[in-house]
């Protein structure tokens, strides 16, 4: 061979050659195989855990114990308390018929994917524990916490109240008479559903009424939550003209409100307002197609509150 170098060397040389290549490329897709496999654990979605534990409420079974474990409805704890202080992310409480004299209030939230949810069979009635905060729920700094189906009536404060919190779904619950039990009471103002300083929630699918301040109240930079196919109704104070069906205050922005039902109202059936004067009103929120009719001021009352979308509604 020219050079002296042998076809024989040649060869050894590119055997050598190539089973470096194949070492290095087997290498390199272990290496991009447990990457991979690494990333997917982070990838995985939360939802597709195993489903959490239910815990069952039943306070007209006779067999109820708050101290036993909860989880057949054959053995249910007998308060919603007891569920709640078990409960961790992707767990329910599941409550059955009956009626609770308890405030609600959870002292731990989920997590994306995996919610706490508070789900209500026919059936069952929350009236809070008859203290001056006695809310039928009362959630504050959480996130990811879903109340669905409750009767929340006869509250001596707020029938759900929600506080600095984000991703709390409220649905599908009938919210009443709040603060409206003692007749001497010189200012009985409470609202239905309450969110102060709360963000990425939504209150869907819920029916507010005869509730002494707002069937449902945003305040106090409350942002981007959707408020949808609710109906609020015969909200009122009867000291003054100030129980909205739908109230925005105070800087709560970004906020959808679509497709609700507001009638018969004290004062106006939306409200977008500064909560004080001066103030800072509530603007850039998108405000679609509502129906608003037979409300004691407004349909749809706009002040201080800029940038508002307000398209496609219905007002008599």
């Amino acid at each position: 061979m020219p050079g002296g170098v042998s076809q024989l060397s040649i060869i050894e040389n590119v055997s050598l050659v190539d089973s470096i290549w194949r070492f290095f490329m087997k290498m390199i897709l272990i290496i991009t195989l447990g990457a991979i496999l690494t990333l997917s654990l982070f990838l995985i979605p939360v939802g597709s855990q195993a489903a959490g534990t239910t815990y069952y409420i039943d306070n007209t079974n006779s067999s109820c114990n708050d101290l036993g474990t909860g989880t057949t409805p054959s053995q249910p704890f007998c308060t919603i308390t007891a569920g709640k202080d078990m409960a961790i992310a992707g767990d329910t409480v599941r409550v059955l018929a009956g009626t609770y004299a308890e405030k609600v209030r959870p002292d731990i939230g989920g997590v994306a994917g995996s919610p706490i949810t508070y789900s209500a069979a026919p059936g069952v009635t929350v009236t809070g524990d008859g203290s001056a905060s006695g809310r039928g729920f009362s959630v504050s700094d959480l996130s990811y916490i879903t109340i669905d189906g409750f009767n929340v009536t006869q509250t001596s404060d707020h029938g759900i109240y929600v506080a600095r919190s984000d991703h709390i779904i409220i649905s599908n619950n009938h919210v009443s008479y709040a603060r409206n039990q003692d007749p001497l009471d010189p200012y009985p103002q409470r609202c239905g559903i309450y969110l102060s300083a709360t963000t990425d929630s939504t209150i869907t699918g819920n029916r507010t009424d005869h509730n002494t301040l707002d069937g449902i109240r945003l305040i106090k930079s409350s942002l981007r939550n959707t408020v949808s196919n609710n109906v609020s109704f015969a909200n009122a104070s009867g000291v003054s003209r100030s129980a909205e069906g739908i109230d925005v205050e105070n800087n709560s922005t970004a906020n959808m409100i679509i497709h609700n039902i507001v009638y018969a109202n004290e004062d106006s059936g939306l409200n977008f307002v500064a909560d004080s004067d001066p103030g800072t009103g509530s603007g850039s929120n998108f405000v679609i197609g509502n129906v608003s009719y037979g409300n004691g001021d407004h349909g749809i009352d706009n002040n201080k509150s800029p940038n508002n979308i307000i398209i496609g509604n219905t007002v008599q």
